[in-house]
């Protein structure tokens, strides 16, 4: 294995509170629609190597691929147009991660709570999830598990639409 796929993920703090661990459903509903559901679950993949390992680790990029179902081709690794490469870009452009230097990944411990010109874009149950979570959330909010059923069950604001008008 060349070092060149192989990184160092180090963990990075969150800027602003609230914030949500990435394994919260937080991040899934609301940084979701942002990033994708690639990203969110690469971001979710970083943060448990970060959570088993007690701070740094190590990741090799081609091994990452394919644990998260996103082969690159051959055993020329990811490359800059992989899904991989890009899910990467999308968090580090809502900074959730961010490239300390060549080989050196930051990746935040809880992303914060959408700033009010983010929260205008997102779908009617992602903002309606975010108020109920901001009003209720105590500082450095962490896991929250879902109750057995799905996302669907989920409650929604009064009056709100769930899923588009459905």
């Amino acid at each position: 294995m060349e070092d060149t796929f192989r990184i160092r993920v180090v963990q990075d703090l969150a800027a602003r509170e609230p914030s949500f661990s990435l394994d919260h459903v937080y991040f899934e509903v609301v940084y979701g629609p942002l990033v994708g559901p690639t990203a969110v679950v690469l971001a979710r993949a970083l943060g448990r190597a970060l959570e088993r390992a007690g701070g740094t680790t190590e990741a090799d990029l081609r091994e990452l691929a394919r644990e998260l179902g996103l082969q690159s081709a051959g055993d020329r690794g990811p490359g800059a147009r992989s899904p991989l490469a890009r899910a990467l870009r999308r968090l580090e452009h809502i900074r959730v991660t961010r490239w300390k230097e060549r080989g050196v990944l930051a990746v935040v411990a809880a992303a914060p709570s959408v700033s009010p010109r983010v929260l205008e874009g997102l779908p009617v149950a992602a903002q309606d999830l975010h108020f109920e979570y901001v009003a209720t959330s105590s500082p450095s909010a962490t896991r929250w598990s879902l109750p057995p059923g799905n996302l669907a069950d989920l409650p929604t604001g009064p009056g709100s639409t769930r899923c588009g008008g459905s």
